[in-house]
């Protein structure tokens, strides 16, 4: 079974700490439209990966 993408909408609305994890469990991938919205919403809020 694999995991749901996060919906973009829904970002913005996570904790920093459910944020960081969700980005971690992308692998960073830089092809992942997932991990790029997880990354930008990261940035935008100076965290610290």
């Amino acid at each position: 079974m694999s995991k749901k993408p996060l919906h973009p909408d829904v970002i913005e609305f996570l904790d920093d700490q459910s944020l960081l994890e969700a980005y971690q469990q992308t692998n960073g991938s830089p092809e992942s439209a997932e991990a790029n919205a997880l990354l930008a919403e990261i940035e935008r809020r100076n965290l610290d990966i």
